[in-house]
């Protein structure tokens, strides 16, 4: 059976070679040559060089759009029974070292046309070349096809992805901001006052303490935690319309509340390091704003993070935002 196919670039290939081709005379020379003709209608120029370090050289240094090198190729070694060579793009950010792109929005990848039309393109046309030079056939007795992987149904709400991804997070953290104030002022005044050691004193055990202030924190951030998830997951006008349509209440609910437990939790450890009311509270809320912003930037920037600053980042309340 003859599987039928057609891989075409949305746009003419540009294609930069190099290998010792004088004369092509070389194994090299002769694919090289069959790729041209293989791409003859897709590539607006291809010039052979001498070595891989003038390709780099002049494809960074080039500054005419209409004759620019979109790919390098460079060969390596002799052609045998192995074809070796490396694919050198124009574009800098190729990120093979991750799985999934940093940003994720609803629907199919939308930036994947440059790679299936151009590159797959390429890797296919030098790929058929080397097996028509070795088995001696031109053209190949089949074909085959490639399309990426089919996307289930979804709806395309404008703007809303930018807004669960980026705003949501950001007023969740902001709306929470009020929590370093009201409890490293209290905390740390008490400690300051001596009022934490009299309680001791007394025979006030220290997780009795502790868990007194984390009683007194829910028990205000509770009612805000519910009012959130009302005005986000029950229809607030005859339409039936939700902020949040496919979340489930109770599972936000106890997001939220597990989200209070690690601040307060996380403000309590502060507390620990200040015996100035002022302070503490100005340095809560600096930690506070930090812990989600510069996390949040790294994670975007599409570099790789270590485990280690994973772990440790793990740490910060506003990571699992």
């Amino acid at each position: 059976t003859k599987i039928r196919t057609s891989i075409s670039p949305s746009s003419a290939v540009e294609l930069n070679t190099t290998s010792a081709l004088a004369n092509y005379a070389t194994e090299a020379g002769d694919i090289f040559l069959n790729l041209k003709s293989i791409l003859f209608y897709w590539i607006r120029k291809l010039s052979p060089l001498p070595s891989e370090s003038e390709l780099v050289d002049r494809m960074l240094g080039q500054n005419d759009s209409l004759t620019r090198y979109a790919y390098g190729v460079v060969f390596e070694g002799s052609v045998g029974t192995k074809f070796n060579y490396k694919i050198r793009p124009e574009g800098r950010h190729w990120y093979t070292d991750t799985l999934y792109p940093s940003a994720v929005f609803t629907g199919p990848s939308q930036n994947s046309d440059s790679y299936f039309n151009d590159f797959i393109s390429l890797q296919h046309a030098l790929d058929t070349s080397f097996i028509e030079y070795v088995s001696k056939t031109s053209p190949l007795p089949f074909d085959y096809t490639m399309q990426m992987f089919p996307y289930p149904a979804y709806v395309d709400e404008v703007n809303m992805s930018d807004l669960n991804r980026i705003m949501l997070p950001i007023m969740t953290v902001l709306s929470f901001l009020m929590l370093c104030p009201s409890i490293l002022k209290r905390v740390v005044e008490e400690k300051h006052t001596g009022v934490k050691e009299l309680m001791k004193m007394m025979g006030l055990k220290t997780w009795m303490l502790w868990g007194s202030w984390m009683v007194n924190a829910l028990a205000v951030n509770l009612i805000t935690v519910t009012i959130i998830v009302i005005i986000m997951t029950v229809p607030l006008n005859d339409s039936g319309t939700k902020v949040m349509p496919d979340a489930d209440w109770s599972v936000l609910w106890l997001f939220l509340v597990l989200y209070c437990v690690a601040s307060v939790t996380s403000l309590f450890a502060v507390s620990t390091f200040f015996s100035r009311p002022t302070i503490a509270m100005s340095f809560g809320i600096i930690l506070w704003l930090v812990s989600y912003f510069v996390p949040f930037g790294a994670l975007q920037s599409g570099k790789s993070v270590s485990l280690g600053l994973k772990m440790l980042s793990s740490l910060l309340p506003n990571m699992a935002v």
